[in-house]
């Protein structure tokens, strides 16, 4: 549903974020990020955030949380969730959040390498630093970060471009290795979950939470139907658009501009990023966001 404090001027939802909006939360802040993933909205934060953060809600959620790019780089809530279904993606971070200097040590001894990437299986057996230490290695040594994924397209070299007189791979990787231990403080004040989405929101929604759903998206705006380890049907994309319309929380929804979503989400606003090529297939992509409120007059909350 569309929040009752936005029924007026419902007409207005298509279209692009307004000017003195995205200026009011675009503030300086330093983007804090762990890994390259699939789908991660590092990139576009600058046109999300002022979208997500004009509603002052008491509870944050971040349903789909992914590199937890959003739920790093948002402004504070006094309650703060990030799920996600890969439990790979949730031991990494839980391991950096409980032991940060033994997880960078190892992962500062660990070579860029083509037989460690292959090396670097997923193995449920081991102890959950190894695991946290062999994703790092799939995410960030693998082309288009796909190893931490289903479509894994092989080690990630380059032959020319460098940065910092190294490697461009081999430079970020280290850059990566180098700030995860500043992303600990803030994962301290996050709830980390590892379920489905239906139960996440049964339990967190409410309407002083604010619910951010970055789904994978559907299969008709993507080149490939199998890229991530936890793909989404049309029909869990039905039962997601279903829950979060029944919900009496404020919600965001990302995805492509595509017709599946434009049904699910059509009566709710929708705003427009810039095309992008920041994608595998490097063709124009529009990213958007469907919201159930209006960011230019959706009620402030008193968050403190």
């Amino acid at each position: 549903m569309v929040r009752n404090d936005e029924r007026t001027n419902q007409r207005n939802k298509e279209g692009s974020m307004t000017t003195d909006i995205i200026t009011r939360a675009s503030e300086s802040r330093k983007k804090q990020i762990a890994f390259s993933y699939l789908g991660g909205k590092y990139y576009h934060l600058d046109w999300l955030l002022p979208l997500l953060e004009c509603v002052n809600a008491y509870s944050f959620v971040d349903l789909f949380a992914g590199s937890f790019a959003v739920t790093l780089n948002i402004r504070p809530h006094r309650i703060m969730t990030a799920n996600d279904i890969n439990g790979e993606v949730v031991n990494f971070f839980m391991v950096l959040r409980d032991q940060p200097d033994e997880l960078v040590h190892l992962l500062q001894l660990t070579p860029y390498s083509r037989e460690e990437y292959k090396n670097a299986r997923i193995d449920l057996s081991l102890p959950d630093i190894e695991r946290a230490r062999r994703f790092f290695v799939r995410a960030m040594q693998s082309k288009f970060s796909m190893g931490a994924q289903n479509h894994n397209k092989g080690w990630a070299t380059i032959t020319r471009d460098s940065r910092a007189n190294l490697s461009e791979y081999i430079s970020k990787n280290l850059n990566k290795v180098k700030n995860l231990k500043m992303l600990v403080q803030s994962l301290k004040l996050i709830q980390i979950e590892n379920r489905d989405f239906r139960n996440v929101i049964k339990n967190y929604a409410s309407p002083n939470t604010l619910i951010y759903a970055d789904p994978p998206y559907p299969h008709e705006s993507r080149t490939n139907d199998k890229d991530y380890a936890f793909e989404m049907s049309n029909e869990d994309h039905c039962e997601l658009s279903a829950e979060l319309h029944n919900t009496d929380a404020f919600v965001a929804v990302s995805g492509y501009d595509c017709e599946l979503m434009n049904s699910l989400y059509g009566d709710w606003f929708l705003h427009k990023a810039p095309v992008s090529k920041r994608n595998i297939s490097k063709s124009d992509r529009q990213e958007c966001l469907w919201t159930n409120y209006n960011p230019k007059t959706v009620n402030r909350l008193t968050l403190f």
